[in-house]
């Protein structure tokens, strides 16, 4: 009877476990994990009280663009909570005073997105992300491998924003 009772309660406890992520696309401890660095993924900065932007990727554009000193921007976003921007500055004397008021213009989308900042410091890296949105701009289809190439460039050559000291 023993044996029984150790068995449910055995075959409880794993149907708890496995029941804990009923979306296998995500894995409990990477959902953990965004949760804990204080990401909501149920939220998204394209959910307003205005209508949804036909374009959000254009509109995150040009809200860069007009940032004093910046040239040339290019958005990407992969898979669904990586945000990378590409941009080139306007003969200003410091990549630092230019990175630092794209950082202020995009600190809302930081609350819901993992933001990298490309810019001339990372050429090559720049070169891939200016060429992939000029593809999507073409209509032309880009291949998850080669997003991913990208993704792996930026996560080891730049920290995203959100990670780093507000003080």
């Amino acid at each position: 009877m023993r044996k029984i009772t150790y068995a449910i309660t055995l075959i409880f406890i794993l149907c708890f476990i496995t029941a804990c992520s009923l979306n296998h696309k995500e894995n409990a401890l990477e959902e953990m994990s965004y949760r804990a660095a204080g990401y909501d993924r149920s939220n998204s900065f394209f959910q307003t009280n205005s209508p949804p932007s036909p374009n959000p990727i254009r509109d995150l554009e040009q809200r860069v663009e007009h940032v004093p000193g910046v040239s040339n921007v290019s958005v990407l976003f992969y898979p669904t909570d990586n945000l990378i921007v590409g941009f080139s500055s306007d003969n200003t004397p410091s990549y630092a005073v230019t990175e630092a008021r794209v950082r202020q213009e995009l600190q809302g989308e930081a609350k819901h997105y993992l933001v990298y900042l490309v810019n001339e410091q990372n050429p090559d890296l720049l070169a891939r992300v200016w060429e992939t949105r000029f593809q999507q701009r073409q209509g032309k289809t880009v291949s998850d491998s080669e997003m991913l190439s990208i993704m792996n460039g930026v996560w080891k050559a730049i920290v995203p924003f959100n990670f780093l000291s507000k003080t």
